[in-house]
């Protein structure tokens, strides 16, 4: 599984409900938005990011999927399309996925 963005943790928490999903990478652009979200919601941001199954990859979305040589059965992504996320919108991200 891979889940693009997602700092806030609300794909990963719903995500690590499955036993048996038996890797998870999440690919944040934005360490800081994990951290923020770690410290000032914590009731939000849980304990998953030290699911053993996680791997926290803190890198843009469309150079990971361009030089991930991994397969996932299902990737996640929910952002925005302004601002950073807009490249996750574009032919070079699909292409890579």
């Amino acid at each position: 599984m891979l889940i693009i963005g997602g700092g806030d943790d609300a794909s990963l928490r719903k995500v690590t409900k499955y036993k048996s999903i038996e890797k998870i990478i999440m690919v944040e652009i934005d360490e800081k938005v994990v951290k923020a979200c770690c410290q000032y919601l914590p009731n939000h941001s849980r304990d998953d990011f030290r699911d053993p199954r996680v791997s926290l990859q803190i890198s843009d979305g469309v150079n990971f999927v361009n030089s991930c040589s991994d397969k996932f059965d299902v990737i996640v992504d929910y952002p925005d399309p302004i601002g950073p996320g807009v490249r996750l919108f574009s032919f070079e991200f699909y292409r890579g996925c």
